[in-house]
């Protein structure tokens, strides 16, 4: 991503930036086809090979250098992809029970008096009653 920390002036040349950006995309480039390759060798697929390895070919590399090179950084975005779809599968399966038991709680029947022991106390005028009972009868 081209960026930098210090003020870029318009109209001056920062060749240094251009040369990272390019690096950088041509890393990006390179981990992507190279997670391409393992996923067309894992699973198997005749078809998903001969296009990956097309896609290698076009830039001139070959699925072996990409391995030595970019296997780490390959391995490094794999696992950060798993990690991701397993947070989501987590969220996805709370948010599916929260929701069910709500489905489940909502057809029950429930009972509920939260009030009435209040109100019978304060009719039964008890001096244990806190002042707010006593004040409510005025």
């Amino acid at each position: 991503m081209l960026w930098s920390d210090s003020l870029l002036i318009e109209g001056e040349h920062y060749p240094e930036l251009v040369h990272q950006e390019e690096a950088d995309k041509y890393e990006r480039q390179a981990i992507s086809l190279l997670i391409d390759v393992l996923d067309a060798e894992k699973s198997g697929d005749d078809k998903a090979i001969k296009q990956s390895a097309q896609l290698v070919s076009i830039y001139c590399w070959t699925s072996e250098n990409l391995k030595a090179e970019f296997m780490p950084q390959a391995q490094a975005e794999i696992k950060a992809r798993e990690d991701y779809r397993m947070e989501q599968a987590e969220k996805l399966a709370r948010l599916t029970s929260t929701q069910e038991s709500m489905t489940q709680s909502s057809a029950e029947f429930t009972f509920s008096f939260p009030a009435a022991a209040g109100v019978q106390a304060c009719r039964q005028g008890a001096s244990t009653l806190p002042l707010k009972c006593h004040t409510r009868r005025l």
